[in-house]
């Protein structure tokens, strides 16, 4: 299948996936924003741009400065709350719940396909991400597929604790007492694939566009698959 690429240690060749080969697969965790809808959708910048926002008010800073604010605190804590948690008395649940709760997410569109190919899958489905998860509730609703997921789990979770931290990822095994060797992971971060394949996980990269994945003929031998297309790599599986 054009979008999906499987390991072949040590190189990666194009091939659809075969539920046989995750015929051990009981948990199929994903990651949100950027992996459940595309990039290309926008509301990555909305995100972003909220959280600069909301940080000029908190600190009284100015736009470029919070936005530099924002990048040093991810590479050096995982995350801007976390950062900000570090550095300053800021209430973390109330900054979080208000970066997400007034997101505009007209960009985010029904997927029927998605959510047909979720409803054939064996086991329980679970989103995880670094966001509240009451926005993962409210994405999940917009692209119609909340009532095949089984369970919420976000950045107050893990008191948080950021992906690709190995403690966010015991906490959710612990939460809903997961075999980790039974699951696999949707993600489009390298650094969340890498963190939860040493614990036995499968890992499924998704690539911002067919571009970017075709530009890697190699894949890191913590990807097991990658794909710019979530929806059509499930419904191969399913089909």
């Amino acid at each position: 299948m054009k979008n999906t690429i499987a390991k072949s240690a040590p190189f990666s060749i194009i091939s659809a996936p075969d539920i046989k080969d995750l015929a051990d697969v009981n948990y199929w965790i994903f990651d949100i924003d950027d992996t459940l809808y595309p990039k290309s959708s926008g509301l990555d910048k909305l995100i972003q741009d909220s959280i600069t926002r909301h940080i000029c008010l908190y600190l009284g800073i100015g736009e470029d400065e919070a936005r530099e604010l924002c990048v040093d605190y991810y590479h050096q804590y995982g995350s801007t709350i976390c950062g900000l948690m570090k550095t300053t008395d800021i209430k973390p649940r109330k900054f979080v719940r208000e970066v997400h709760q007034n997101l505009d997410l007209s960009c985010i569109k029904p997927n029927p396909r998605l959510d047909k190919a979720l409803s054939k899958l064996h086991g329980r489905k679970y989103v995880f991400t670094n966001g509240s998860y009451c926005h993962g509730l409210r994405i999940c609703k917009k692209l119609g597929i909340e009532k095949n997921i089984d369970g919420f789990f976000g950045a107050q979770s893990t008191n948080f604790i950021p992906k690709p931290d190995p403690r966010a990822f015991k906490e959710f095994f612990v939460r809903y007492q997961i075999n980790p060797e039974e699951a696999i992971f949707f993600d489009d971060s390298f650094k969340n694939l890498a963190a939860i394949h040493k614990m036995g996980t499968k890992t499924v990269w998704i690539a911002e566009s067919q571009q970017e994945l075709d530009n890697y003929k190699i894949l890191p031998p913590y990807v097991d698959y990658a794909t710019a297309d979530i929806t059509s790599w499930l419904e191969e599986l399913v089909c």
